[in-house]
Parts: C-alpha cells; sequence; structure tokens
C-alpha cells in the first residue's frame, strides 16, 4: 500500500508540471482524483513506476489529458469551474495599494462609513440586524489570542448540540475556512452558492445607484455573506472574530450580542489604531454594548483603565476571566488541542464566555458548580468553577490551523505559528523551545536549523528579528507571503494591497536587519515566494538527517507555506 501510495502521489506531480498554467490544474486535478479513486489509469501507472520508466509514461501525457477531460464527471469541472470563478471575483474586490494607503492617511474622516455602506449591504441583501441578534452573537475582539479563544469557544459549544457558525479572519489555506458550520469551512459547492447570492444582490444594487456607490471591500463582503450564511443555515450561536480594532470594524454592526470578550492587548495595526496600548484598547472595547456583558482577558495597567472606561461610559457590565488556576479540573492532566501554554490566557476566557452564553440563552444555571476555595484579591474577576466534561472534551478536540502546528515531512520538521505581535513571539519561541526539548531524545543528530520569516504591514521587523537572532539558526529564509512568484486571480492567497515590489523591498530590508546582526551573507537567502523557499528547505531536506524550520512572524506566511505544503484543511 506504501507504494501505490507513492506512486499516486508521483503521478500527481507530473500530471501537475504538464499542465500549461495554474488556472487549469485545480479543475483536472480534481477530475484525476475522481479517476485514481476509480483505479483508471492507476494499475498502468503502477507498473511503470514498478519498473522505473517514469520517462516512458509521461510520453503518454497528451492522450492522458485528453482522457481526463473526457473521462472526467462533468459536476467536478463544472463545480471547480465555478469556484474558481467565484474566488476570482472575490480577489477583485480587494483594495490595491495606493486604495489601501489612501484609506489609511483619510481614517479619520472615514471612520464611520465602515457602519454605514456595511448596513446599506445587508439592507439591499434583505438582511436585517434584527436577525443578526437573534444569531445568539458571541463577539471577540483583540490582539492577541482571538482566533484561539474564538476557537475554543466554538469548539466547547458543539459538544453541547448546538450547532455553531464561527467567521474568523484570516483564512490560511481556502478562504472557505473563513466561514465554518460546526466547526467545518464550507464547502466549495455552498461557498459558490452563497457567494454568488450575496454577490448578485449587491452588484445590482450598484447598478441601481449609477455607481454613486461602490461594491464592498473583500472584507466587508464576506461579513456580510457569513450573517446570510448562519441566517440561512439557523444556526444556534454565531461566534465573530473582529478583523481590525473593534469600534470601526465592519463587525460592531452587531447590536445585542449576548456576550462580548477582549483577549490579550498587544500593539499591532497601529496606523489604524493608534501608536498605544490605551489607544489600542480604546478601539478594542468598541464592540461593548450598552445593558451588555464583557469579559476581557487580564490586561496592562493602562489597557484595563481604559477598558473599564469604555465600558462604564457605554452601560456594559465587564469583568475579568479567572486565571487557569482558579479552575477545578475533574482530571489528572488537562489536554487541548491548540499547543502552548499561553493558550491557558484564551482557554479560562473561552470558558467564561461559554457560561455566560449557557445561562443568558439557555438558562444553564445548575450546571455550574463555583469554586469557593480560591480566593481572588479583585471583585471584578469571575470566579472559577468545577470543569464540566463538555468544557473539557471542546478544549482537547480544539484545532486551529497555523498556532503552533508542527509538520513532519521525512527529515524536515515544520514548526509553524503565525504570531505577529511582540507577545505573541515571546510565547511562540517558548512553545518551540519546549517542543523541541521534548523532541530532542528521538534524534539522532543535531538538527540543522532553519528559520523562515516574514513580517507584513507596519509592524517593525527589527524587534522581531532580534528576539530571533537569540537562537541558533544556521539559515535565515526570507520571503513575502505569496505563494508562487506570479499571482493567479484564482488562488486563495491572491494579495492585491501590496505590490509586488513593496514585498521585495521588504523582504531584502529584513535580511538587511538580519545581517547587521554580524551574521555572514551565507546565512541568510531571499526569496520571491514562498514556494522558492520551500523548495530549498526540501533540498537541504535530502542532503541533512535532521532538519527543523520555525515559520513565523504572519499567518499568511504560514498559510502560503500550509498550502506550499499541500496541507489539506
Amino acid at each position: 500500500m506504501t507504494i501505490i501510495r507513492e506512486a499516486k502521489t508521483k503521478l500527481s506531480q507530473i500530471l501537475l508540471s504538464l499542465l500549461p498554467n495554474h488556472s487549469l490544474r485545480t479543475t483536472q486535478m480534481a477530475a484525476f482524483a475522481v479517476l485514481a479513486e476509480r483505479s483508471l489509469l492507476l494499475s498502468l501507472w503502477c507498473k511503470y513506476f514498478l519498473l522505473g520508466r517514469v520517462r516512458s509514461f509521461c510520453s503518454y501525457s497528451t492522450s492522458l489529458l485528453r482522457l481526463l477531460h473526457t473521462v472526467a464527471p462533468k459536476s467536478v469541472l463544472k463545480m471547480s469551474t465555478l469556484y474558481e470563478k467565484s474566488i476570482a471575483r472575490l480577489n477583485g474586490l480587494q483594495n490595491n495599494a495606493a486604495t489601501v494607503r489612501k484609506s489609511l492617511n483619510q481614517r479619520d474622516r472615514t471612520s464611520n462609513v465602515n457602519h454605514d455602506l456595511t448596513k446599506w449591504c445587508l439592507e439591499k441583501c434583505n438582511i436585517k440586524l434584527e436577525e443578526i441578534d437573534r444569531l445568539n452573537v458571541i463577539h471577540v475582539s483583540g490582539t492577541k489570542g482571538k482566533g484561539s479563544t474564538c476557537a475554543f469557544t466554538e469548539s466547547i459549544l458543539r459538544q453541547f448540540g448546538f450547532k455553531t457558525g464561527f467567521y474568523s479572519s484570516p483564512h490560511l489555506v481556502h478562504v472557505r475556512e473563513r466561514i465554518r458550520i460546526n466547526g467545518d469551512p464550507l464547502s466549495e459547492e455552498d461557498f459558490v452558492k452563497y457567494f454568488e447570492h450575496i454577490y448578485s444582490f449587491l452588484e445590482k444594487a450598484v447598478e441601481k445607484s449609477n455607481k454613486t456607490v461602490t461594491m464592498p471591500s473583500y472584507f466587508k463582503f464576506l461579513t456580510v455573506m457569513a450573517f446570510h450564511i448562519f441566517i440561512e443555515e439557523k444556526v444556534d450561536v454565531a461566534i465573530v472574530e473582529v478583523g481590525i480594532g473593534g469600534e470601526h470594524d465592519c463587525t460592531n454592526i452587531i447590536q445585542n450580542p449576548v456576550v462580548c470578550g477582549v483577549t490579550t492587548l498587544d500593539y499591532d495595526h497601529m496606523p489604524l489604531l493608534g501608536s498605544t496600548i490605551e489607544l489600542i484598547a480604546w478601539h478594542k472595547a468598541g464592540i461593548f454594548k450598552s445593558g451588555g456583558i464583557a469579559v476581557v482577558s487580564e490586561q496592562p495597567d493602562g489597557a484595563m483603565k481604559v477598558l473599564k472606561e469604555r465600558a462604564t461610559s457605554k452601560n456594559c457590565l465587564m469583568q475579568i476571566a479567572p486565571p487557569f488556576n482558579a479552575y477545578t479540573w475533574p482530571v489528572n492532566k488537562v489536554e487541548y488541542g491548540i499547543p502552548g501554554i499561553h493558550q491557558q490566557l484564551n482557554i479560562t476566557l473561552a470558558f467564561q464566555l461559554v457560561k455566560l452564553w449557557l445561562e443568558k440563552v439557555h438558562k444553564f444555571t445548575n450546571l455550574f458548580k463555583h469554586v469557593e476555595n480560591i480566593q481572588v484579591s479583585n471583585s471584578e474577576v469571575l470566579p472559577g468553577f468545577v470543569v464540566p466534561q463538555e468544557f473539557l472534551d471542546g478544549i482537547r478536540l480544539c484545532q486551529w490551523l497555523g498556532r503552533s502546528q508542527i509538520i513532519e515531512r521525512g527529515s524536515v520538521t515544520y514548526y509553524l505559528d503565525g504570531a505577529h505581535t511582540p507577545k505573541s513571539l515571546e510565547c511562540c519561541m517558548k512553545w518551540f523551545l519546549d517542543e523541541n526539548q521534548r523532541a530532542r531524545r528521538s534524534w539522532k543528530y543535531d538538527p540543522f536549523m532553519i528559520m523562515l520569516f516574514h513580517c507584513t504591514g507596519s509592524r517593525d521587523p527589527s524587534m522581531f528579528l532580534l528576539e530571533l537572532s537569540k537562537y541558533d539558526f544556521k539559515l535565515a529564509l526570507f520571503c513575502p507571503p505569496r505563494l508562487n512568484s506570479v499571482t493567479d486571480q484564482h488562488s486563495h492567497h491572491a494579495n492585491y494591497t501590496c505590490s509586488s515590489y513593496e514585498d521585495l523591498v521588504r523582504v531584502a530590508d529584513h535580511a538587511s536587519i538580519w545581517r547587521s546582526f554580524g551574521y555572514a551573507d551565507t546565512t541568510a537567502e531571499e526569496f520571491d515566494c514562498v514556494q522558492k523557499a520551500i523548495e530549498r528547505i526540501e533540498k537541504l531536506g535530502v542532503v541533512k538527517n535532521e532538519v527543523i524550520v520555525l515559520v513565523t512572524g504572519s499567518l499568511h506566511l504560514v498559510g502560503s507555506v500550509l498550502a506550499a505544503l499541500d496541507f489539506k484543511v
């Protein structure tokens, strides 16, 4: 069976290399998957593969590709084509680099426009704000860990049998990851159905306005689409992660969330949110609602002061999630599906969000037995409780790509974490070192350590690279978070918000900073895309006995690496 799997993998690679351009590949490879399942061509291929006559098999390439078009079910080809078309149209909604710069300069004058445009889009798609309220929303902002907190929250609620909707960003491999039902990304078929529904409504509305209004931006469109899907799918709860900030984020048209959460705050998106932790906190607290409830993670004093002031001004009850050790755990060892001790902060916040949601929506008041023997000096800190089995199962079964993730490929082990703030990089490095310490017992040779790094947006790369320079990396690789050199409009990783030139300038800057720390030029290499960096790593994996690669600095970079490794979501 191992030989058969190897043969099928090799055949896939050959077919991929024979296809003339990427826009045809997804369709034809989908067709090949159907053929392989039916064992068509496989026996012939295995014969050539086992005899080592790969070149002979390649001579049949023309007739083989013709056969793919002829034999493959038309439904497979049609759906794949429709899906690619939808992705291309969605990518067309991205703002180009010049527009992004202009919007940053005008942000103070246009801060309220975001909500107005989102509401206009909802109205034109016949989505009422009251319908969104009936989704029993849990709304989460923060800088660090908000995706993980939402993932834990969603997973726990699913253990109680509730139908969940989960909207997050960014995606890592497929845009469908951003909108999940019961933990699963939308299927291609459902994505096409819902995308075309929303797109057609908005396209007609823009035409009727004589184009005084334009089509919504990428994130705003997906936000509207997510709300529509959650309503159509009749979810019991919608877990909504804020995009950027909170106050002016287009998710903040939610009028009456059941409960809001704010995760750990840190310095990020400073051109949009401000350069101090207090200004950042002001934006994050923008999701608080009058008469509502909010739970926040422990914060620096300045940030906590602002959060409290905003909660008071909005007439919102704000409380603080307790420490991890405030709970009584009915098991000797607590397991959580997203590794890293730093996840404990996210878990305790998720616990309180779920508890409040269950009590407020479904009156589960008898489920929780508060722990009386834990004395908390701050009366604003919520008490711990005896952790129910559903909570234990939820955090154990929770999966969240690109955060403290390990992938082994032969002699190469990839450690992936999309850390992109100073605090998150500290957590990433602690996890990385802890995992290496555990793995050390199984190493037969000293590993060859590689770092693959990119830092996007306005973030200062020097503070990240200075921290990374403390570790024994033999090779530092730098590349933009682009999967391939040429951007394909159908790609889930197409990014028009930053020009290729700007990307490459940034890569050169990263490498220059690294070399300024005193390393020889040979320890730093630059690439124009992720695919080429991965090819370099894989070649080293052939000649080195043990290769360890840390991929960090950007979730977009991690996503492209997962795509390059053909990781299945």
